[in-house]
């Protein structure tokens, strides 16, 4: 009996501490978001702009990526397809943690993205960071960061001179950047913009939250 009373308190406190602890985490978060807003929207970082982009390719970005983009709240476990990462906790991920560990830290990511940043950043800002902070594989072992560089990198040419099917090939490797490079993994690439043409025709519906590769059986 004092073993299970024991355990039970323990257990309680643990919570307390856990809840505690994450408060504070947000708390934090919130403190510094009017600095990282303006590193993060600085004309310097944000070269490439979602009007920028046909609005077709936004829609196939979004459907590959975040399906419910503009109706959730930062956080969605429930769109099949979307996997248990947003377009916003994939930002939140880069601007409020330096090293960031799978774990407790997804926790966190979580409610930050949820109760700090989908608070302080709108829709268009949260697209605008992350076409030019998204991670896009290495070329000749350098980080490869934003569409824009991604498209020199991989196709020496700007953005705005993609071809459709090239645009394509990076919205393949955001899932797994290194996995699907273009460049050192060119047939996963190839492979992987076929199930994602058959997503966008729709001959393809995502079967639950986590079949985000669209290779389960229909």
């Amino acid at each position: 009996m004092q073993l299970i009373k024991y355990l039970f308190i323990t257990l309680t406190l643990s919570i307390v501490l856990f809840v505690a602890y994450e408060g504070a985490m947000v708390f934090k978060a919130v403190q510094k978001t009017k600095d990282i807003k303006r590193h993060y929207l600085n004309s310097t970082l944000i070269t490439l702009k979602f009007q920028d982009l046909p609005a077709e390719w936004i829609n196939m970005l979004l459907i590959v990526e975040d399906p419910g983009f503009f109706e959730h709240q930062g956080v969605d476990l429930e769109t099949p397809g979307q996997g248990y990462t947003t377009i916003s906790q994939a930002i939140c991920k880069s601007m409020y943690f330096d090293n960031f560990e799978p774990g407790f830290a997804k926790i966190e990511q979580s409610l930050i993205t949820y109760f700090v940043l989908d608070k302080n950043f709108s829709k268009e800002e949260q697209l605008n960071i992350f076409l030019n902070t998204a991670y896009l594989g290495h070329v000749n072992g350098k980080p490869v960061y934003g569409f824009e560089h991604a498209a020199n990198a991989y196709f020496d040419s700007s953005f705005a001179e993609l071809s459709e099917q090239q645009y394509l090939s990076l919205v393949a490797m955001l899932v797994a950047p290194n996995g699907f490079n273009i460049k050192t993994n060119p047939e996963q690439n190839e492979q992987r913009v076929k199930r994602i043409e058959r997503l966008l025709s729709g001959e393809y519906v995502p079967q639950s939250l986590t079949d985000i590769y669209y290779q389960q059986e229909t």
